[in-house]
């Protein structure tokens, strides 16, 4: 059974409430965590404290004067535990170490989700080890261990109300785009009333295709001076007519 205590009401606790995963998180007071932790441990039982980066974890704890690691037979650090199965040059985090176990995993940073991944960790730990020395193993235990260890996760809040979500989260990305197309109607409404008061016509497309062909402007300007020259040649040809009959050139 996993448990997870969170104390105060600040964004951060109720965000990590939110995310637990195995059960229902607890909201406790900083004077209630020792009593509610130690009440957990069985005393007649032995004990094992498994931890992911031992050097935090146990600060905390003695400053809670909590006693676990007293009455811990063993303290185990999967940081540390993992690098001779793994055969790992540096230690992993943990997110980086489920995913190297194939363990499903999600939403860590959340105390009680971080635990309970941590200790699937180390079941796997183990059946990698052992997976190294198969004739020294019972291949059911390594078995039983494994589907223990890779057991698919709860689902998140997010998956659970994802398809209930669904529709309304469409229903706004329309609605966004209504009114998206609405302001640029409207923009572009008053470019044109902006236009038609200074006496200028907007830039369209029909005006640019419109560019190409030439202006009546252009055609009357063609038309004059198509009969200038009609005019001087008939003035040449004139002059070379008159020389002509003056001075009888053959």
């Amino acid at each position: 059974m996993s448990h997870q205590f969170t104390v105060g009401n600040s964004r951060y606790s109720r965000r990590a409430s939110n995310r637990f995963l195995f059960g229902t998180s607890q909201s406790i007071t900083i004077e209630e965590l020792k009593p509610k932790v130690e009440a957990l441990i069985d005393a007649d039982r032995n004990t094992v404290l498994v931890l992911h980066g031992t050097s935090s974890d146990l600060k905390i704890i003695h400053q809670l004067n909590i006693n676990l690691a007293n009455r811990s037979l063993y303290i185990i650090d999967t940081n540390k535990a993992a690098q001779f199965p793994l055969q790992l040059y540096y230690r992993y985090g943990l997110e980086k170490l489920l995913d190297a176990l194939q363990i499903p995993f999600a939403n860590l940073h959340a105390a009680g989700n971080d635990a309970r991944f941590c200790l699937q960790a180390l079941l796997m730990l183990v059946v990698r080890d052992a997976e190294r020395q198969p004739l020294r193993c019972s291949e059911a235990l390594i078995h039983l261990l494994k589907d223990v260890a890779q057991q698919p996760r709860p689902s998140t809040a997010g998956e659970i109300q994802g398809p209930i979500q669904e529709p309304n989260r469409q229903a706004k990305i329309d609605q966004k785009t209504r009114r998206i197309e609405k302001r640029a109607a409207k923009r572009q409404r008053k470019l044109l009333r902006r236009a038609e008061q200074e006496g200028k016509v907007p830039h369209t497309e029909e005006s640019e295709a419109s560019d190409d062909a030439p202006s009546q402007e252009q055609l009357d300007e063609g038309v004059a001076i198509s009969s200038t020259h009609v005019v001087w040649l008939v003035c040449a040809v004139y002059t070379m007519c008159q020389l002509w009959r003056k001075f009888g050139w053959k």
